[in-house]
């Protein structure tokens, strides 16, 4: 990078000041910073909003987005700093995402950098390691008397500002920083070589002279000749270097040569330039839609006709064929020249998933999610954003994709609680989904076996069209349900069995006629918590109010919160009583499939859940290997519940049923039943009949009888009445308010003060106000957590109140803003 002098004094400045840019930084602050462009490195008239540029931010530089084009005032603050860099290469933050994480910022309290920070690739706005540099006149000051021993230090070359405090033998203090920054004698750069934020790859390409020339001009070199022919009958005139060598062998003298004459020169390209516009399309085997699955179609490929926002909420029994339906919206929605993007929520989804629309479509799709590796999350980020892709497929940040026709939106299983972002910015992709799709003139399809009771409000609301699809597609049944009352198991065989007699029973059954078995435990780990039985105490996670979880993997007790994990101790940690005192309890997936493993020691048994999925693709060799029927019984928690169509199981058991009711939250028997119906719909998807044997200790809880009768619609009615008479969600919006701080007493004060504030206007504001209290874990990481949930009937004023207690409450010096968090729409109270 080269030097500048940012000396106010070099800038040609006119009468209405200097060239000034707004920037989002990766903070959690809500506001942008204004940064003066220096006008000797940077065109102030290639500034535009969208583009990465590098800042100084405090004692560290960052990379951010520019959110305005560059713009001139008289009344820019003195001490404004200037860019070190900007990339104008190209618009990394397109305008249709700048329109959505306008709204995002608005609705959901969220500092704009972070939310620019989600809209982007991993490693686009990474720290860079700071360094300090004299200018040419900071030299001159330096050399002189009045430059001092400190700035002298930098005489030798750039240093950061650890290395230039221990040169100089003392502390230099921020502001001095910022003075000498002022005075023109300082200028910042970065340690390293930035690298591209968007994949290069090096490719040979014919020039000018080497289209012109005539081969025959080569004389008897002939290998260059078929090289420089090779190359030129080639559409794009360039070649990888890879591609070369398998066609010539080792090319390296023939590509020199060419090189020399001028015929060829090797280049660097961005990677989304080798894509394409004639991508191969196989499609898959055509199915015949159904009546239902036809008259859905139909109404949704009028809906893409017409151009214009429309959502339908698609209710369909598991096995119903939706995916069908998905695959031929999307052909439709492509015919009419648009783009689709498509929406799941698990990540162990996307394989099966990318699989079907790439035989149906070609290569013409990315994929977008956090399993994705770094370089290749970039690459197809970097293809979507040149126009080289009409399908994305992604978890839930794929709603920021950049696709600027798009024209199709698809929120498979949009129930899933997998699309609420549980930390930073508490988004929920399902409801940004639908907001994209209206600013974007587009249509959305919400599906699911189980709509969120949101979703099916906004649908009698008259917001969301219902299509319905009472039966699967390929005729089966769906599965019969035996509930098992565990408490009876207890007595029979007097102690708490893992797995019922009669779900052995049919385990074997089912691997003896040559079929599958999916067995659900939705909590990882081999045992729950660890037991004295002398003092009653259980063994504790430092950091976290939770109880560490045993793992056999590598016989150690591990935090789900925090990572913390601690060999198993010899003796208590409270009463010193020996070993033969301590006790396991509980039940995870790693004891169900050691224990499945004991009874059935001549199948292949195997696991998935969280951390199974360690290693990168793990969950799809898993899956494969499942679909391959490698393997004849697959344990796992929610993950195996939804999206997974496996023709060859026949029985699915779900052990420890109940245990989501347990949990301190309104949606608990939602959670329930949807996941109990979800994992109950893996079973009987082929030419045999199902069955699923659900083990419970409240088998006369509404939700597992609605469950095991397949019956949403009973379920939706009577939770539907639970949740208006308590005033819950879908008949009131809420936001919870979370403080977090290592100071227990400090978090306590600053949350009984804004509870305070909010009990003296609840009445004229229509406010119900939960609180305040501790979380339900209440140390997480080191930091106290309390909270204040908050309803109302009206969403503006609800979302008002809270802003300006917070706000307050910051600005009385009571708490730090970055200790607030606001959940909008919560939905986990933990």
């Amino acid at each position: 990078m080269a030097a500048h002098d940012p000396s106010p004094a070099s800038l040609p400045l006119d009468d209405t000041g200097p060239w000034l840019v707004e920037v989002a930084l990766p903070v959690p602050l809500r506001q942008t910073f204004t940064y003066k462009i220096p006008a000797g490195d940077i065109n102030p008239a290639v500034v535009k909003r969208g583009l990465r540029v590098l800042v100084p931010f405090r004692s560290k530089l960052l990379y951010g987005i520019t959110m305005s084009d560059a713009y001139q005032s008289a009344d820019a603050y003195p001490r404004t700093r200037y860019l070190v860099s900007c990339d104008t290469r190209q618009i990394v933050i397109a305008e249709e995402v700048h329109h959505l994480l306008d709204w995002m910022v608005r609705y959901y309290r969220a500092p704009i950098g972070e939310a620019v920070k989600l809209a982007l690739p991993p490693g686009v706005l990474n720290e860079k390691e700071i360094q300090f540099a004299l200018s040419p006149n900071g030299k001159t000051f330096a050399e002189s008397e009045a430059g001092g021993i400190v700035l002298a230090q930098l005489l030798g070359g750039p240093l950061t500002r650890k290395e230039w405090q221990l040169k100089a033998k003392t502390e230099i203090k921020l502001e001095d920083i910022r003075f000498w920054e002022d005075q023109g004698y300082l200028f910042i750069q970065s340690r390293d070589r930035e690298k591209e934020s968007i994949p290069h790859v090096t490719v040979v390409v014919v020039t000018e002279a080497g289209r012109a020339v005539d081969p025959t001009e080569l004389g008897r070199a002939y290998k260059q000749i078929e090289l420089l022919r090779w190359l030129r009958v080639r559409e794009t005139h360039f070649a990888r270097i890879p591609e070369i060598y398998a066609v010539f062998g080792s090319a390296s003298p023939l590509l020199n040569q060419l090189e020399k004459k001028g015929f060829i020169e090797r280049k660097r390209i961005p990677k989304y330039e080798l894509l394409g516009d004639d991508a191969e399309t196989t499609a898959d085997a055509v199915h015949t839609l159904t009546e239902e699955q036809g008259a859905a179609f139909e109404e949704i490929t009028a809906g893409l006709d017409l151009a214009r926002f429309c959502s339908f909420l698609l209710f369909g029994v598991t096995g119903a064929g939706k995916t069908e339906i998905y695959l031929r919206a999307i052909q439709h929605c492509l015919e009419n020249g648009r783009q689709a993007l498509f929406l799941v929520p698990e990540i162990a989804l996307t394989p099966l998933m990318h699989r079907r629309i790439r035989d149906r479509f070609g290569e013409r799709l990315a994929i977008l999610h956090s399993a994705v590796g770094m370089s290749q999350r970039s690459e197809a980020w970097a293809n979507v954003l040149a126009g080289k892709v009409d399908v994305v497929l992604g978890a839930r940040s794929g709603v920021f994709a950049p696709l600027p026709r798009l024209g199709l939106v698809i929120v498979d299983e949009e129930h899933d609680q997998s699309y609420k972002q549980n930390d930073g910015i508490r988004y929920h992709a399902r409801d940004l989904a639908l907001v994209r799709g209206k600013m974007a003139e587009a249509v959305v399809v919400l599906g699911s076996a189980t709509p969120s009771l949101e979703s099916w409000q906004n649908h009698r609301r008259g917001r969301h069209h219902l299509l319905t699809l009472t039966k699967r597609a390929t005729k089966a049944k769906l599965p019969e349900v035996e509930i098992l009352d565990m408490r009876g198991e207890f007595k029979a065989q007097r102690k708490r069995p893992l797995l019922s007699r009669r779900l052995q029973a049919a385990i074997g059954e089912t691997l003896k006629s040559g079929n599958q078995v999916m067995i659900l435990l939705n909590r990882r780990g081999y045992h729950n918590f660890l037991l004295c039985r002398k003092c009653g105490h259980v063994e504790m996670c430092s950091q976290c109010e939770v109880c560490l979880t045993f793992h056999r993997t590598d016989e150690r007790l591990h935090c789900h919160y925090c990572n913390e994990i601690r060999p198993v101790p010899a003796a208590c940690s409270s009463c010193a009583a020996d070993g033969v005192a301590l006790q396991f309890f509980g039940e995870g997936t790693q004891q169900i499939e050691a224990h499945i493993q004991e009874l059935f020691p001549d199948y292949v048994v195997d696991r998935m859940d969280r951390d199974r999925l360690s290693a990168r693709e793990a969950h799809q060799k898993i899956l494969d290997k499942f679909e391959s029927r490698q393997t004849d019984i697959l344990v796992g928690t929610q993950m195996i519940a939804k999206g997974h169509d496996f023709p060859n199981v026949t029985l699915v058991g779900i052990v420890n049923a109940d245990q989501g009711l347990r949990i301190p939250d309104f949606r608990s028997a939602e959670t329930v039943f949807q996941l109990l119906t979800q994992v109950a719909g893996r079973s009987g998807r082929g030419k045999n009949p199902g069955r699923v044997v659900i083990q419970t200790y409240m088998p006369e809880h509404y939700c597992i009888r609605f469950a095991a009768d397949h019956d949403f619609l009973a379920f939706l009615k009577k939770e539907l009445t639970y949740r208006e008479h308590l005033f819950y969600p879908p008949f009131a919006h809420m936001i919870n308010i979370m403080v977090t701080h290592k100071d227990d007493q400090k978090a306590a004060q600053a949350i009984q003060w804004m509870a305070a504030q909010l009990n003296s206007v609840k009445q004229r504001a229509d406010l119900v106000v939960l609180g305040p209290t501790k979380a339900a874990i209440g140390r997480i990481k080191g930091a106290w957590r309390y909270q204040i949930v908050l309803k109302s009937g009206d969403r503006a004023s609800l979302h008002g109140f809270a802003d300006q207690v917070v706000e307050t409450c910051v600005a009385r010096g009571l708490i730090e803003r970055p200790a607030v968090t606001f959940d909008i729409d919560p939905y986990q109270f933990l």
